[in-house]
C-alpha cells in the first residue's frame, strides 16, 4: 500500500477530477452558510422520511394526532443525522478516506469537502460535531417525561449505534455493517418510535413496513459506496461494495429493492394495512431504480450518478406515498 504521507495532497483539495469545485460553485462557502453545508443538507431528507410514515402510520391507527411531539422527534431526528455527517467528514479526514478519494462523486459522495477545502479545520468540525450531538438530547427534555422509558431507551440506542458506526475501535462502517446500522437508525428505529409516540403502540405491520423504508435507505448507502471503493479499500475500511466487488453490490441493490417491493405488496395484499393503490407508484419507481442500477457501469460516472439519483428517488418519493397512502386509506 502506498504510504499515507507519499499520497495525501499537500495543499486544499477545491477541485475534484474533473475540475468541479467540491462545493458546487467557484469558491467555498464562508459564513455560517460552511456549518450548514457541513452538515451534508442534501442527505437529511433520510431523517424526515421515517419520521413521516412511522407518525402517519401512528395518527392513522390512533385516529388522532400529535403535532408536538411529532415536530421534536423530527428535530431530533435532523440534528442527530447532521451530528452523524459531521462526525463521518472528521473521521474520514483523519483516516486520509476524502483526501485520497479521486473518484467520489460531487456532491453525493466522498464526504462535504470542508475540511479538504480548508473551510472548516478539523478541530472545528469534531466541536461542531459535538454540539449537533446535544441537540436530540435537548428534544428529549419534553419527550421522555411526556412520553416514558421508550424515549430514551431508542435515544441510547441511536447514539450508540452512530458513534459505534464511526468511532473507533468498532467502527461498524469499517466492517460490513454500515448498510444494517443505516437500516436500523433510519429506518426500523425511528419509523417505529414515531409510530409508538402517536399510537402508544407498535404491531408486525409497522415492523414490515419500517423494514421497507430500512432497505431503501440501505440501498442509497450501498450506491454510494460504489464510487468511493478504490478510496475506502487503501484505508483498509471494508465496505460491502469493497468485500463483494462493485458488480455484485449493485445485484444486490436490486434484491434489496425488489425485497422492499414485496414488503410493500404484502402490506397492501394480505396484512390489508395499505390501499391496494399504494402499490403501483413504488413499484414504478423499483422498477426504474433497478434499471439504473443494473445498467450501470461502476467506473462509468454519468451511470453511476443517475443510479444513485434513482435510488434517493425511490427511497424519498415511495416512502412519503405510504406515508399518503396511510393517512388516504385509514
Amino acid at each position: 500500500m502506498t504510504s499515507r504521507s507519499a499520497t495525501l495532497p499537500s495543499r486544499p483539495d477545491r477541485r475534484d477530477q474533473h475540475g468541479q469545485d467540491s462545493q458546487g460553485g467557484p469558491n467555498p462557502v464562508t459564513g455560517l452558510a460552511r456549518y450548514w453545508h457541513a452538515t451534508r443538507p442534501q442527505f437529511l431528507t433520510a431523517s424526515v422520511v421515517p419520521v413521516v410514515v412511522g407518525t402517519a402510520w401512528g395518527a392513522a391507527t390512533a385516529g388522532r394526532f400529535d403535532p408536538l411531539a411529532a415536530l421534536l422527534f423530527l428535530i431530533g431526528m435532523m440534528l442527530g443525522h447532521a451530528a452523524g455527517n459531521v462526525i463521518n467528514d472528521v473521521c474520514d479526514d483523519i483516516s486520509g478516506n476524502d483526501a485520497l478519494n479521486d473518484g467520489r462523486i460531487t456532491p453525493f459522495t466522498g464526504g462535504s469537502r470542508i475540511i479538504q477545502n480548508g473551510t472548516l479545520s478539523r478541530r472545528a468540525m469534531t466541536w461542531f460535531g459535538a454540539a449537533l450531538l446535544a441537540g436530540p438530547a435537548v428534544t428529549a427534555l419534553y419527550l421522555v417525561p411526556a412520553f416514558g422509558l421508550p424515549v430514551l431507551l431508542f435515544g441510547l440506542a441511536m447514539a450508540v449505534l452512530v458513534l459505534a458506526y464511526h468511532l473507533p475501535p468498532v467502527k461498524l462502517n469499517h466492517r460490513c455493517l454500515g448498510e444494517t446500522v443505516i437500516g436500523l437508525t433510519f429506518g426500523v428505529l425511528p419509523v417505529t418510535m414515531a409510530g409508538w409516540l402517536q399510537a402508544g403502540t407498535w404491531d408486525t405491520d409497522l415492523v414490515l413496513l419500517s423494514l421497507a423504508v430500512a432497505l431503501w435507505i440501505a440501498n442509497l448507502l450501498l450506491v454510494n459506496e460504489v464510487p468511493d471503493r478504490r478510496a475506502d479499500a487503501l484505508v483498509a475500511k471494508t465496505t460491502l461494495v469493497v468485500a463483494l466487488g462493485a458488480r455484485r453490490a449493485l445485484v444486490l441493490h436490486a434484491v434489496l429493492s425488489l425485497t422492499a417491493l414485496a414488503l410493500v405488496v404484502w402490506l397492501a395484499g394480505p396484512a390489508a394495512l395499505l390501499p391496494w393503490w399504494a402499490v403501483p407508484v413504488p413499484a414504478l419507481l423499483t422498477a426504474l431504480a433497478v434499471a439504473a442500477v443494473l445498467r450501470a457501469a461502476p467506473d462509468d460516472r454519468a451511470a453511476m450518478t443517475r443510479a444513485i439519483k434513482a435510488t434517493i428517488t425511490l427511497h424519498t418519493l415511495a416512502s412519503l406515498w405510504l406515508a399518503l397512502a396511510l393517512i388516504w386509506g385509514s
